[in-house]
This record gives structure tokens, C-alpha cells and sequence, in this order.
């Protein structure tokens, strides 16, 4: 594969080993940053295709780091892939609602790695922007199998007409 791939870890053994991983698939084209400093000067410089961020960094955290990308980076739609030792939905959730694309649970597993990789390549989400949110689609449905918009039946089930408060509106951002 010619991806080109950011690794953000303070540890140098899990960065290691997840360039092991992306080798096994083929993935040659592999940078690393151990800061969120360094991973932003390599999203200007290297302009990867995702990127492999750790929950916990130094000064920062992850999520705190997937802001700072989706706020006004080189790249504010690169995708992200979240690693971390935590799997609560708490952290998946906050996660989601941060920007990021996928999550991935530690131990990594390779075949975990591979799926959320191959999901960002064969079906890339399109980004939203809101008053408070702008990051990939949260919903996972793919358009073709939508056969109709759910929100619009009745004003009774919370659509726009009926003054819900629970709409808020988006645009999609090619």
C-alpha cells in the first residue's frame, strides 16, 4: 500500500510495534512523533493519509489533540485512528464527539488495526460541520441504504417543524 502514515506515541515500543503491524500490511511509508508539537509539524511536512494517535501523550491528551487538528490545522479532515488502553464508552463517546474517525482498543490487535484502516479507505465518512462539531460523519449508515429520511415522518417524532430543539443544523463538507 502506498499510505502514508503518522504514529503519535510517547512510547517508543508501541510505536514500534505499530509500525511492525503497518509493515505486515505492505505500509512502508511510516513516520512518527512522540508529541503533539512533532506530530504537527509532520502532518505539514509528511501530509499523511491517517493518522495513529495514542489517548495519552505528554502535555496534552489525544482527544485534546484531535481538537487542535479538527479546529485549524495544515489538515483538519485527516483521518484519525485513536488508540488506547481504555474502551469505555465514556472514552469512545468523548472520542467521537473529539473528531475522530475510528477507535481502536490496546492490546492492538493487527486485524483491528487493518479493519479501521481499510474502513477509512473504502468508506471514507464525510465530515460535518456544526455550531459545535466539526469532524467525520458520526453516523455509519451508508446513503445507499437509506431509504428514507426517519426524521422527517411527522412533526410529532421531533422534526424541525414540530420546534424540536434536538436539530441542529449541518452542512457536509466535501
Amino acid at each position: 500500500m502506498n499510505l502514508r502514515i503518522l504514529i503519535v506515541d510517547d512510547h517508543a515500543g508501541m510505536r514500534r510495534l505499530t509500525k511492525t503491524i503497518l509493515a505486515a500490511f505492505g505500509i512502508r511509508r511510516v513516520r512518527e512523533a512522540s508529541t503533539a508539537e512533532e506530530a504537527l509539524e509532520q502532518i505539514r511536512e509528511f501530509e499523511p493519509d491517517i493518522a495513529i494517535v495514542d489517548f495519552l501523550m505528554p502535555g496534552m491528551t489525544g482527544l485534546d489533540f484531535v481538537k487542535l487538528v479538527r479546529g485549524g490545522s495544515d489538515d483538519p479532515m485527516l483521518p484519525i485512528i485513536m488508540l488506547t488502553a481504555s474502551s469505555t464508552q465514556h472514552l469512545v463517546t468523548a472520542a467521537r464527539d473529539a473528531g475522530v474517525t475510528e477507535f481502536v482498543a490496546k492490546p492492538v490487535s493487527p486485524e483491528a488495526l487493518r479493519r479501521r484502516i481499510n474502513e477509512i479507505i473504502l468508506h471514507p465518512r464525510n465530515f460535518i460541520r456544526s455550531a459545535t462539531f466539526f469532524g467525520p460523519d458520526r453516523r455509519r449508515k451508508r446513503p445507499e441504504a437509506v431509504e428514507e429520511d426517519r426524521r422527517a415522518a411527522t412533526p410529532e417524532a421531533g422534526t424541525p417543524e414540530a420546534g424540536s430543539d434536538a436539530t441542529e443544523a449541518q452542512e457536509r463538507v466535501p
